[in-house]
């Protein structure tokens, strides 16, 4: 009979890059980060994805149903987004969420296009105190995006002394939604305006460049930003922001750098970048993970297991080195890697519970073949039913289920296995 570790280890080796922009946030407020950023970015299939885990994890959270509700607006579905809204204001009628869903669903009805049309046009022709009451009682401080409240702050910064309230308020939406370069940029021209020194404008302005191509992907660019923010401003308010930006930045680049001479075979490289990181963030566990798989792919297993585990020591949370771990003790016996996920603490075996569901099958269906290869057909049935619940779709599961229970004498219960396994799987 086929053993079944081939088939759950592509299960467990998953790739590095799905959790290093989740450092160690929680899974809701991560993923509702990466919606933000998606909207800034116009990066819509990052918008997406993140909704859909998000949908799974937390459904009835009013920042997702807000979010949802924007994702339907900008694809026309209205009828979804009043569904949405509806269901808003049942769970949390007063939330900013719930306000700022309004105030989406306001700018698809005739009168609230025209209101914000009007309000555009005082703005325009310099009646700006005229514009911002206009802004004030159709919004009321609940903006349907990021774009229109940095237009709304755009406005309340050409207004006498208020260039400080407003850029406070930029900074904030920055930091919620980066990765909008026309907001960087208004913050940069604002800074101008109120005074800050020539050098610390120009610590910002390379910063925030740095920190546009970071978000953008290209680090090694970042870095050279990042550098020469530093040698601006060495003594500026903001240098120590742009050497930590500089550290992470270089930090990610080498594990990039690393993954990439890994995924290429050159495991000599790969091992210089990982060394290289290491030290960068110590705190982190993604440089000791990629050593880990530089020893895994010199099929040097307990150097792995080592490097792993000290992945562990030093981000006890990275479900990444779990899972390696458990990929490496299950080319022992899934039961081996098993026992290991037992230990675990229960949140984190609650977000292995995949993983977990397929090694506790895969340890029965090997504890059922072993009793079926000494003739004891009845016990085995037993386990091979046991493990199916867990692995409802695996093929080679069932149809050793249904010899044993045609060896066993059962035979129409065989053919029953059989048939319902087709009928999922013709």
């Amino acid at each position: 009979m086929r053993p079944l570790h081939g088939l759950l280890l592509p299960v467990l080796l998953l790739p590095l890059s799905a959790v290093f922009a989740a450092d160690s946030v929680a899974p809701v407020a991560w993923l509702l980060q990466q919606v933000r950023t998606g909207e800034a970015t116009n990066k819509y299939d990052l918008v997406a994805q993140s909704l859909y885990r998000l949908d799974k994890i937390a459904p009835d959270n009013p920042d997702v149903l807000a979010a949802k509700l924007r994702l339907a607006l900008r694809q026309g579905d209205q009828a979804t987004a009043a569904r949405l809204m509806s269901q808003l204001n049942q769970i949390a009628p007063s939330s900013a969420a719930a306000r700022q869903a309004a105030a989406s669903m306001l700018l698809i009805t005739p009168e609230g296009r025209q209101q914000f049309q009007q309000a555009r046009l005082l703005a325009a022709s310099g009646r700006l105190e005229e514009a911002r009451a206009a802004w004030d009682q159709l919004f009321h401080g609940a903006f349907p995006s990021t774009d229109i409240a940095l237009e709304y702050w755009r406005l309340v910064a050409r207004l006498p002394g208020q260039q400080a309230l407003a850029l406070a308020e930029m900074q904030a939406l920055d930091g919620q939604a980066p990765g909008n370069a026309e907001l960087q940029q208004s913050i940069t021209q604002i800074k101008q305006d109120v005074g800050r020194t020539q050098a610390d404008t120009r610590a910002a302005a390379l910063g925030a460049r740095g920190q546009a191509l970071t978000q953008a992907g290209n680090r090694a660019a970042a870095t050279t930003w990042f550098r020469q923010a530093i040698a601006a401003a060495p003594e500026g308010a903001a240098v120590s922001k742009w050497q930590s930006l500089l550290r992470s930045n270089q930090y990610w680049l080498a594990i990039e750098q690393g993954d990439k001479a890994l995924a290429q075979g050159d495991t000599r490289a790969a091992e210089r970048y990982y060394l290289q990181a290491r030290p960068l963030d110590p705190r982190d566990g993604y440089a000791r993970i990629g050593l880990g798989d530089v020893a895994l792919a010199r099929k040097d297993n307990s150097q792995a297991e080592q490097h792993y585990r000290e992945a562990l020591r030093v981000e006890p949370g990275n479900t990444t080195a779990v899972r390696r771990l458990a990929a490496v003790y299950q080319q022992q016996s899934p039961q081996r890697a098993l026992d290991f996920l037992n230990t675990l603490p229960v949140a984190q075996q609650r977000a292995l519970g995949d993983t977990l569901a397929s090694l506790r099958s895969s340890a029965l269906s090997d504890e059922a073949d072993r009793l079926g290869q000494q003739g004891k057909w009845s016990q085995a049935v037993a386990k091979y039913r046991q493990a199916q619940p867990d692995a409802p779709d695996d093929v080679w599961l069932n149809y050793r289920y249904a010899g044993a229970l045609r060896e066993n004498g059962q035979t129409a219960a065989a053919e029953a296995v059989m048939a319902a396994m087709a009928r999922r799987q013709p």
